[in-house]
């Protein structure tokens, strides 16, 4: 595993290996340690589903001194000396949504149940007796990419895209399941409303939810959830 060349200012690590939580903790553990090494010439990284992409000022750095830094870590977070791969020991808490599993905030809920051939309440149950793990941030601000969902609520994103999918819905396209931020198009599976905000510029960090973390959905009902601020 090395690093390639991902713009002007970028450079991208790779893991050959399938997604995986373990892998995930490998690119957050190697992305410390880019920001440990690198320190007045680091910008910025963004973790994907089995990429590393970090940003760097090579004005306060050279690309040559620069590989030279990263291209030894590559080896070190490959295996570590027993063979084993190299992950971070942090352990970061779980984060437990509430969500409203309704028709009147969930357009596909109904739908899904009956293209599964099961009840509204059996899907609420498997998706929300799951613990979920957030891969990558991206789409939006806040939009976590969580994996994976029991695979007898699995489902292909819709064919055609909705122009507006109003912010907090709860979905799942393939075997993966999100939160919209705010409004936005979205062509996942709407089955449910989550009222807790995701995304706040204001903090610290601004989102909710970091890649690496563990996620929990909470049903709640229609009262709960109009007074934790839900709209409907």
């Amino acid at each position: 595993m090395t690093w390639s060349v991902a713009g002007e200012c970028g450079l991208r690590w790779v893991l050959d290996e399938p997604p995986s939580p373990t892998g995930t903790q490998r690119l957050v553990a190697m992305r410390q340690r880019c920001r440990e090494v690198l320190a007045e010439a680091w910008v910025d990284a963004v973790i994907g589903y089995t990429t590393l992409t970090v940003f760097i000022n090579f004005s306060v750095m050279p690309r040559s001194d620069v590989l030279r830094l990263l291209n030894p870590l590559a080896d070190q977070f490959e295996a570590g000396a027993d063979g084993e791969p190299v992950i971070t020991d942090a352990v970061l808490p779980i984060i437990t949504l509430p969500t409203l599993y309704h028709p009147a905030v969930a357009a596909d809920l109904v739908n899904l149940a009956d293209q599964k051939q099961l009840s509204v309440d059996e899907v609420v149950d498997l998706h929300s007796q799951r613990i979920y793990f957030a891969y990558a941030n991206g789409f939006s601000p806040g939009f976590s990419y969580l994996g994976d969902v029991d695979h007898r609520i699995a489902i292909e994103r819709l064919s055609t895209p909705r122009r507006r999918v109003p912010g907090g819905s709860v979905a799942i396209a393939d075997h993966q399941t999100a939160v919209y931020p705010k409004a936005s198009p979205g062509g996942w599976h709407i089955i449910g409303r989550c009222p807790t905000p995701l995304f706040d510029p204001q903090q610290t960090p601004p989102t909710l939810i970091s890649v690496g973390q563990r996620v929990k959905f909470q049903p709640i009902d229609s009262d709960e959830f109009q007074r934790l601020g839900g709209d409907l």
